[in-house]
């Protein structure tokens, strides 16, 4: 065991999407502020009695933003500028570059490690955009039940979900989190997703 780096192993269904683009790009380029993955295979496996596809990667043991807003946690401008918004220019600049999209930038998929540096969480163990909550989506994946498959995000949701993020860190709370997912798109109908 590597206390340093903590690993974990995923097994995919093969009945569900895989973002296996965004997998390959990471394991074959390495990403800055993402997990390393260390191996990516289809192997077989005895207990499905069938293959499967595998990825083993690095754990996150650190906490993430949603964290730090319930332990009421104040992010100065100058704090959220060096350390949220420009290193997550960065990450999705890389990935516009590459074709690439996230697809569920919010609180509880960003991480600060000891040293204050962003890091992503993984985000192919669900299906496209089934963990993000609607307030981070534009009006029209929000509307997107979750029994459904989204499909893949666009940079677009990337860009607006991080102007949402940056939103909420500024307030210092996600006060939005228990608001019912019907009240928040309705609210983006009425008054646009801008101004809700």
């Amino acid at each position: 065991k590597d206390n340093k780096h903590q690993k974990y192993c995923l097994v995919f269904n093969p009945a569900y999407p895989v973002q296996i683009e965004f997998m390959n790009f990471v394991y074959r380029n390495g990403l800055v502020y993402f997990p390393e993955i260390y191996a990516l295979a289809v192997t077989f496996i005895s207990q499905y009695k069938q293959e499967r596809l595998v990825v083993i990667l690095e754990r996150i043991t650190t906490k993430s933003l949603a964290q730090h807003l319930a332990e009421s946690r104040n992010f100065s401008v100058d704090f959220i500028k060096k350390t949220i918004l420009i290193p997550m220019y960065k990450f999705l600049s890389i990935l516009e570059k590459n074709n690439l999209s996230y697809g569920c930038i919010n609180p509880d998929n960003i991480f600060l490690d000891s040293n204050n540096e962003l890091i992503f969480n993984e985000r192919f163990s669900t299906p496209p955009g089934y963990n993000q909550y609607c307030l981070f989506e534009t009006t029209g994946r929000a509307m997107v039940e979750k029994k459904f498959l989204k499909g893949e995000a666009k940079i677009t949701d990337d860009f607006y979900a991080l102007g949402v993020l940056i939103l909420v860190l500024f307030s210092g709370n996600n006060k939005f989190y228990d608001v019912d997912t019907k009240i928040i798109i309705s609210g983006k109908l009425q008054s646009n997703s801008y101004s809700y």
